[in-house]
């Protein structure tokens, strides 16, 4: 994934244009992340692959804002109120010995208990409890060997929503990733730049639950 140095002003006024609306006339959700981003720090990225399809189409222009440095990872979602499991988020990772940004979503947090089964399904016990099941990536044509952990501070699980068809997101179901490298909430995506039209990313997330 690619971070933008140079706004359009096309890009910024779409930006602008959904931002009033969800202040205007959006949910209180929606009108309280509007005026965070307004006040807080921007970022710009454009999805490079379709590891996050449908939700984020390849090509598309991703609005992120700054994440705190200072943020406890050792806290459980519901003490954060802006990042929870289905959150899309940023983060870096070496790979091939320079840093690269990804963009997942967040599967499990610390205390939750994460399996990965021989057919590519991968169950979400929260606090370790595996009778509340989250049920992420029902499938895969991957060759995935079992996988079975309790994620300990401050390792998080994600993945892309089109994991199946994902040669990281198959990585990362064994590989958790720190939450000290988070470097951005993802909080819109615009499949083109010059539409005013934003697809939220985060809220509203439908798991399946078993």
């Amino acid at each position: 994934m690619k971070r933008l140095a140079l706004w359009s002003a096309a890009v910024l006024g779409g930006v602008a244009i959904v931002l009033t609306v969800a202040m205007l006339v959006g949910s209180p959700p929606h009108r309280h992340t509007a005026i965070k981003l307004l006040l807080g720090a921007v970022e710009l990225f454009t999805a490079e692959s379709r590891s996050m399809e449908p939700a984020i189409p390849r090509g598309s222009l991703v609005v992120a804002q700054q994440w705190p440095s200072q943020w406890e990872y050792t806290r459980h979602p519901p003490d954060s109120p802006d990042l929870s499991r289905g959150s899309v988020v940023v983060f870096m990772r070496d790979r091939n010995g320079s840093l690269e940004a990804y963009l997942k979503r967040i599967v499990a947090f610390p205390r939750d208990r994460v399996r990965v089964e021989a057919d590519g399904f991968v169950l979400v016990g929260i606090d370790g409890d595996m009778t509340n099941l989250i049920v992420y990536c029902e499938g895969t044509g991957w060759n995935i060997e079992p996988y079975d952990m309790i994620l300990e501070s401050p390792d998080i699980c994600v993945l892309g929503d089109n994991c199946a068809s994902s040669i990281d997101s198959c990585q990362f179901r064994h590989d958790p990733v720190s939450g000290l490298d988070i470097t951005d909430l993802a909080l819109y995506a615009f499949v083109d730049p010059f539409d005013d039209r934003a697809l939220y990313v985060n809220p509203d997330w439908i798991w399946t639950t078993y």
